[in-house]
């Protein structure tokens, strides 16, 4: 791991991380980038089913 001389708060990191693909993709293509890496786990289809045999 590398270490800074000085340590940069996490909101300031994702903040300036969000500016930069901002800048250069735009803001409807960056949603997309980021919504990319938080598509969640597991069978949402089957979750879904579930829930609604137990709701019947």
């Amino acid at each position: 791991m590398i270490k800074n001389e000085k340590s940069t708060a996490i909101n300031e990191i994702v903040r300036k991380g969000w500016n930069l693909i901002v800048d250069n993709m735009g803001e409807a293509d960056a949603r997309r980038f980021i919504v990319s890496f938080e598509r969640g786990k597991g069978d949402s289809v089957q979750e879904t089913k579930k829930f609604w045999e137990i709701k019947r």
